[in-house]
């Protein structure tokens, strides 16, 4: 059996931290799906480092990350490889990158950086969690075909500055409006350049090709646990209250990891949704203890209303006829307020 390569990039900054995200559980996640792929050898890494050692056979890039960037070298190696014939699958933090100190030394502003062209997106800020609609912008594309005509998420509504609108295929928006951050949330900007010119717009997925290869964003997909979020206000569309959403999902208690796969697929078969299908917003809360440690770190999914998207994404590894769908969740079930995204990769 003929094997291939993926590459994972999943983590924040400084090295090793949350950096506001549940990295474990994201990891956790990408690589469960990647592992069920007997054919697939995966290949992971906390940051951009030795990317192009790792990116030498590999056919398909993911990234899930909260701080890293590749530098000059790392984005030269990439965009090479991306001409070349690989894909990418940016996530939710990627767009980001190098924050710093504005002039009153109280705010941050992103910097932009060469991957972001390679990229095609540029994150300047978000307001709080908030529940919003998602549109498809595009329903005859292969990547959103079959998907309902507009959504409903919970998420960090990010504002992404497309680098060459004119190259790039929008596939998913949502009619946030201008900021509504209340003051010192954020990061600071001179001008918003994410907001569309219909002055409501923002562009949530797209995809767009770089020689032989292809790029896809998609801004959907903040999770966090107790030991990674910090008290943030949210959005009166999620609490009344504006208070930061810190209750988790009904836990597991000592019964492990294995336990915890074991029943997410058994559910999961049970009402036809696979992997995907298991984020909850509802469900038993656990009261949790500053400092203390959660009772497991892989805690199990509350059963209940489910806020997700299945998005199609197109990498073909050797040929039209090579597919691979997955129904993926990379959203914490920690949480009742966490947004929910569910993925079917088509490889």
């Amino acid at each position: 059996m003929e094997t291939r390569r993926a590459h994972l990039v999943a983590g924040g900054f400084p090295k090793g931290t949350h950096a506001g995200h549940d990295m474990e559980y994201a990891r956790l996640r990408l690589l469960t799906l990647l592992w069920e792929r007997a054919d697939t050898v995966v290949t992971v890494a906390g940051d951009y480092s030795d990317l192009d050692r790792w990116l030498l056979d590999a056919r398909l890039l993911i990234t899930y990350v909260a701080g890293p960037y590749p530098d000059g070298a790392q984005n030269e190696a990439l965009r090479d490889w991306l001409e070349g014939g690989g894909h990418w699958l940016a996530l939710h933090g990627t767009a980001g990158g190098r924050a710093a100190r504005s002039q009153d030394r109280k705010t941050r502003r992103m910097v932009k950086t060469e991957h972001h062209a390679t990229l095609g997106g540029f994150f300047i800020n978000h307001p709080p969690t908030r529940r919003f609609r998602v549109d498809v912008a595009d329903p005859d594309d292969p990547l959103t075909r079959g998907l309902p005509a507009s959504f409903e998420v919970v998420d960090e509504p990010y504002m992404v500055e497309l680098q060459d609108p004119a190259a790039t295929r929008v596939l998913l928006t949502a009619a946030i409006g201008p900021d509504t951050s209340p003051p010192g949330f954020g990061f600071t900007y001179d001008e918003d350049t994410a907001l569309l010119p219909d002055g409501k717009t923002r562009v949530l997925a797209y995809r767009r090709a770089l020689g032989q290869g292809s790029v896809t964003y998609v801004a959907l997909g903040h999770c966090h646990s107790p030991l990674s979020r910090n008290r943030t206000p949210v959005d009166a569309s999620v609490d009344p209250a504006g208070a930061s959403a810190r209750r988790p999902a009904r836990p597991l208690g000592d019964r492990g990891l294995p336990t915890a796969l074991a029943q997410r697929d058994r559910v999961g078969r049970r009402r036809g949704g696979g992997l995907g299908r298991l984020h909850s917003r509802k469900g038993g809360s656990q009261k949790v203890t500053p400092g203390a440690k959660p009772q497991n770190r892989y805690p199990g999914t509350a059963r209940g209303n489910s806020s997700s998207l299945n998005t199609i994404v197109n990498f073909p590894f050797a040929g039209p006829s090579s597919t691979w769908t997955i129904p993926h969740s990379y959203v914490s079930p920690r949480f009742s307020h966490c947004s929910s995204v569910s993925k079917r990769l088509r490889l």
